[in-house]
């Protein structure tokens, strides 16, 4: 099989699973716009702690 057709086969069928996750994490808010995502809630202490220190948040980046 041509490389660029497996490529683009990949690519394809990861992008209609992601959005297909996404639908059922929408399905999870009932309608309103929220994040339904246990991934947002474990890391949300971390969120605000790096929107406050920036410098922090800077060094984050840069080690990762």
């Amino acid at each position: 099989m041509n490389p660029i057709v497996l490529r683009v086969a990949i690519i394809a069928t990861a992008l209609v699973v992601w959005f297909w996750t996404q639908k059922l994490i929408a399905r999870k808010c009932g309608g309103m716009t929220c994040i339904g995502d246990a991934a947002h809630q474990f890391t949300a202490n971390l969120h605000l702690y790096f929107s406050e220190n920036e410098k922090s948040a800077n060094r984050a980046l840069i080690i990762s």
